[in-house]
């Protein structure tokens, strides 16, 4: 064979090495692009279903009580009260002991006013 003919077969070789591995990575990025919303969905729906979500939510809510409890201000206490119930927006009532649905219950009383 003459050069040129090899130096042709390598150069194209390339390109078409070049090309799949280009199709390869776009394909990956339109997947990503497609299936990441669905993958992320579930992954803060497992962590949302944890136990360790919910006692984190738990024991946030207690300190929350405590600080409610420990402040003067009823200004202070609607902001507490604001922050209480947008926390526990998505969280299921069931899931917290019941002095904490009897201070949500005053918490969102407090916020409805």
């Amino acid at each position: 064979m003459k050069p040129t003919t090899i130096f042709a077969i390598v150069i194209g070789g390339l390109l078409w090495l070049a090309a799949i591995t280009w199709f390869f990575m776009a394909n990956d990025a339109a997947q990503n692009r497609v299936f990441s919303p669905y993958n992320e969905e579930t992954r803060r729906e497992t962590f949302e279903q944890s136990k360790t979500y919910r006692e984190g939510t738990v024991q946030d809510m207690y300190k929350m009580q405590i600080e409610f409890d420990k402040s003067k201000d009823v200004i202070e206490q609607k902001a507490i009260a604001n922050l209480v119930v947008h926390r526990l927006a998505d969280f299921p009532r069931s899931a917290l002991p019941e002095d904490l649905r009897f201070f949500y219950a005053q918490c969102h009383d407090l916020v409805a006013q």
